[in-house]
């Protein structure tokens, strides 16, 4: 009786613990379903903040590819609608050239004693109203006794979309291929890569070729325009003429100069370079040599913006005086900002001076 009565102790005591280990199980499992019941409730919720935000936001729709905006396919047209927007129509003046049309601004002086005209070219990709440099010479010396025109430089092409890839290969060419020893495939491979380093210089050399004759081509154009400005100047009563050019466009204008010396109704009083490049943005000090002298008033402004422009100065500088340019000045300045004060910053300020001290005329029938 007493094993017994212990055993069924035993098995009491063990039930009871079943019951203890079990029991605490119990409330996770209600928390787990609460919480899946608040997750629910927060998923409806955020279904319906949603549907209400796309209610509120407007209906949108895809856009296909024709809806897509192109680039501007005729930024010549564009420009003259733009600076017709902004000029009076005696500002805004059409000039020709190799039978193409460009546009030009011109500002008659404001002062009342006029002392000539500046003919302003500016660099490849700029236009006549350039802000910060352009314009504010354009203003500031037509309020100084100097009538200004800036003129259009011609635009570089688009370039050609490239070629499309080869087509691929016939699928007999490839069967062949593929029933071939493994040494002639070797032999094929070869003679693709072979190919293929062959024509890739090929191609480079091609691009490089197309980019010079752009390149002239702009500069051609650039002098002809340049050609007809002056007639125009001279329709105004301009024969007192300062060249500046801008950037790239320096080499034109000294190309220009060197063209014409023995033409009289090109004669150029004075000359301003302002930050001088050539056609590729290389050095200009080789143009300076080309020059055996040159007793022209020229200015050669440039700005410290990289160790390669003290050294093209410092460059040009040196052609200069080997040269004989008797009457060259250098001068370093700071790159033209929107700090503009009574109608002219540092640049504008240092070449009018310029001007004064070395080119300034006289109105004929006034002493």
């Amino acid at each position: 009786m007493a094993p017994n009565s212990l055993a069924q102790a035993g098995n009491a005591q063990a039930q009871t613990g079943e019951a203890k280990q079990q029991s605490p199980a119990e409330p996770p499992s209600e928390t787990k379903e609460s919480s899946d019941g608040s997750n629910k409730n927060n998923e409806k919720s955020g279904e319906q903040a949603s549907e209400q935000s796309s209610k509120d936001k407007p209906q949108t729709t895809n856009a296909g590819p024709s809806s897509i905006s192109r680039a501007n396919k005729n930024p010549h047209q564009t420009l003259i609608k733009q600076l017709q927007a902004s000029y009076r129509t005696e500002e805004l003046v059409r000039l020709k050239a190799d039978g193409k049309a460009f546009s030009a601004l011109w500002r008659q002086e404001r002062k009342g004693k006029a002392f000539g005209a500046v003919l302003i070219v500016p660099a490849d990709g700029q236009t006549p109203n350039w802000p910060h440099s352009i314009d504010v010479l354009r203003q500031d010396l037509s309020l100084s006794g100097w009538s200004t025109l800036a003129i259009e430089t011609a635009l570089m092409p688009s370039p050609k979309v490239p070629a499309r890839p080869t087509a691929a290969e016939p699928k007999a060419a490839k069967q062949t291929a593929n029933t071939s020893p493994q040494g002639s495939d070797n032999t094929q491979e070869n003679s693709a890569d072979t190919t293929n380093t062959t024509e890739a210089p090929a191609a480079r050399k091609n691009n490089i070729e197309s980019s010079e004759l752009n390149s002239q081509t702009l500069s051609d154009t650039s002098m002809l325009r340049i050609d007809s400005a002056f007639d125009y100047l001279h329709e105004q009563g301009q024969f007192n003429i300062v060249l500046i050019g801008y950037g790239n466009s320096a080499k034109r204008v000294l190309d220009f100069v060197r063209d014409n010396r023995d033409q009289p109704d090109r004669a150029v009083r004075a000359l301003v370079l302002v930050q001088a490049q050539a056609h590729n943005g290389g050095p200009l000090a080789p143009e300076f040599r080309r020059f055996d002298s040159l007793s022209l008033p020229l200015l050669d402004v440039y700005f410290d913006l990289h160790e390669l422009d003290r050294r093209e100065a410092a460059a040009r500088k040196n052609a200069a005086r080997e040269q004989r340019f008797d009457a060259y000045e250098q001068l370093k300045l700071r790159e033209p900002d929107y700090e503009i004060f009574a109608n002219e910053n540092q640049l504008s300020r240092r070449v009018k001076g310029f001007l004064n001290r070395k080119a300034k005329g006289v109105e004929i029938g006034r002493r």
